[in-house]
């Protein structure tokens, strides 16, 4: 469950949203609860510790939702924002918030579309994924973000993962292909053809290395998986602002 937190005194723009979210949302495997909000203080005096996206006008009737924006950051360091406005007085406030997206009413759905996936994205690679793994000795549950990378020799799988301040390596059986596909929304990406990356533990890409934390390993990247094994690093990276007119 997604929950995501609407503050707009515009009821037209409130129902707008909601209709762009839930067809959005329609045509993925995730299920929403949306939160509505018509000012700063009816958003603050409610407990909102488990919103995971919070769209807002930057103007409210009782003040800023820039304040409401960066009071939600301080307590929600990676959720995604998302800000909604009639001019562009405040854009260069967005980044203070690291806000995903600036839009300029009357709203754009194409470009509304386009940051509702982008939080999304955001929300799927920061979850926590469960990975069941079957092993010799039973079943082995690791938390998706404590995996480093995933590698394959010969039909054997070897999973690198970190517990404390220990590396372990897991084996079992199965195909690259499989765990690429269930953990691509949580920001994995291949680096060569038998080798899936955690982007969360890429310290930097360097000619044809990639080179992770925790376990100061070094891991080859192919010409054939370059380019998208970047664009994937620097999309997990960005936290920039984009002004959509």
């Amino acid at each position: 469950m997604i929950n995501i937190g609407i503050i707009d005194v515009d009821q037209k723009i409130h129902n707008k949203l909601v209709f762009l979210l839930e067809n959005y949302f329609a045509k993925t495997d995730d299920m929403i609860q949306i939160h509505h909000y018509h000012s700063a203080e009816a958003f603050c005096s409610q407990d909102e510790t488990n919103i995971d996206i919070l769209i807002s006008d930057v103007v409210l009737p009782d003040g800023l939702g820039l304040d409401v924006a960066k009071t939600f950051r301080k307590s929600h360091p990676w959720q995604p924002i998302i800000l909604m406005s009639d001019s562009e007085e405040f854009v260069l406030q967005g980044y203070q918030v690291s806000a995903i997206g600036y839009v300029l009413k009357p709203l754009d759905e194409k470009n509304m579309y386009f940051f509702i996936e982008k939080a999304h994205n955001r929300v799927l690679k920061e979850k926590i994924k469960e990975i069941n793994i079957k092993t010799r000795e039973g079943i082995v549950s690791i938390p998706s973000d404590r995996v480093l990378y995933i590698e394959i020799q010969g039909h054997v799988l070897h999973i690198h993962y970190f517990s404390n301040d220990n590396i372990y390596n897991v084996r079992c059986r199965g195909t690259l292909s499989e765990y690429e596909k269930l953990l691509e929304p949580y920001g994995f990406a291949r680096c060569c053809v038998y080798a899936l990356v955690n982007m969360r533990y890429v310290t930097s890409v360097r000619g044809t290395e990639v080179y992770l934390s925790k376990s100061n390993e070094e891991l080859p990247l192919s010409r054939s998986n370059r380019n998208e094994f970047l664009n994937c690093f620097y999309d997990f990276l960005s936290e920039s602002t984009v002004l959509a007119a």
